[in-house]
Parts: C-alpha cells; structure tokens; sequence
C-alpha cells in the first residue's frame, strides 16, 4: 500500500493527472495542492480542445500545474505526476525531439521563477485524487478551481 509522507516544511506538492477523449480531441487536466502536512489548499480542473493524444494531454497537465503554482506565488514545490514521458523529458537536460518538444519547453521556462521545483513520478494509485479531478471535470463546462 501507498501512503502518504510528510514533507520538509515549506514545500508544497501538487499532483497532477489527465483524462483524454480521442473522440472530442479535448483532454481535462486535474490538479490538487497540498501543504508540507498533507492539508489539501488548492485544486483545479482546466479543459483543453484540440488535443491529438493522451501525452500531449499529460504533458498539458503538468504545465497548467506548474503555472497554477507560479500564480498563487509558491515557492518551494514538488510536482508530481504519473506520466513517466512526461517527468523524464522534464527532468532531462537533453534537447527533446518528440512532439512534445513545446510543452515541455514551456513547462521549464517558468520552472525557473521558483526557489525549488522538483519533478517526480508516482504510481496512478498514489495519483488518484488528481485524476478523479480530472475525470469529474469531464463533467464541467469550463475551469473550475
């Protein structure tokens, strides 16, 4: 079993997840912000349209968390996800080719206005709450926080 863990004082995490519909091409990024103790703050759910496929969708999450953080001014943070793709193109300092390349680039711009950013992967299960965001924001017209 998964379980939680207390974090350094002054980080805050913030998982996130995404749901895909290849049908529609629209895919629905779930974030949830919790303190150092484990106390949920903050939680979104963002619609995107015209989305060809489910990394594009991952990696869409990641960036909407990472500017989710960079507006409510945290300065220390963890995001973590269960996109492996996703974090190993984050956390590589090599030049990325896939179509992802955008995303990505733009996920590690604003990375930079943060004291401490760490990008770590977590298995679906230890993500489920973000993910139920995202899967209850198919639901919603629009954002939601």
């Amino acid at each position: 079993m998964i379980q939680w863990q207390a974090l350094l004082a002054g980080l805050t995490k913030f998982n996130f997840d995404s749901t895909f519909d290849q049908i529609e091409g629209r895919s629905i990024s779930g974030m949830i912000g919790r303190s150092n103790e484990g106390q949920i703050m903050e939680a979104c759910t963002i619609r995107h349209l015209h989305v060809a496929d489910p990394f594009i969708a991952e990696a869409n999450a990641c960036l909407q968390a990472v500017l989710f953080m960079k507006d409510l001014r945290f300065r220390s943070v963890i995001v973590e996800g269960d996109s492996l793709t996703v974090i190993q193109k984050v956390n590589s300092s090599n030049p990325d080719m896939s179509i992802l390349n955008p995303i990505i680039q733009e996920i590690k711009t604003p990375s930079r206005d943060f004291d401490s950013i760490q990008f770590r992967f977590t298995y679906r299960k230890a993500n489920g709450l973000a993910y139920l965001l995202a899967k209850e924001g198919c639901s919603l017209d629009s954002t939601s926080y």
